[in-house]
């Protein structure tokens, strides 16, 4: 299955559009909870490239990240 997640639901839907992706969200945490879903890429701002890749492992989902994953090892563990 393939699904896009955007906290804008037009951008969601343009996206799963370009994609043929068969689902829209706009919550990481209930895209999380498919159990279809087995690899996740994260193409979001860098601010927020470590938060979601936890949450992502942390549902034992596979995960790519664009790089850098974040911008101090101090912030990643701090957080």
């Amino acid at each position: 299955m393939q699904a896009v997640c955007d906290v804008v639901k037009e951008r969601a839907k343009a996206a799963a559009r370009d994609f043929n992706a068969q689902a829209v969200y706009t919550n990481v945490k209930v895209m999380l909870e498919r159990d279809e879903l087995d690899l996740v890429l994260v193409l979001t701002p860098l601010l927020t490239h470590a938060p979601i890749v936890r949450q992502v492992l942390e549902a034992g989902k596979h995960c790519y990240s664009e790089k850098p994953l974040t911008l101090s090892l101090k912030w990643e563990f701090t957080h």
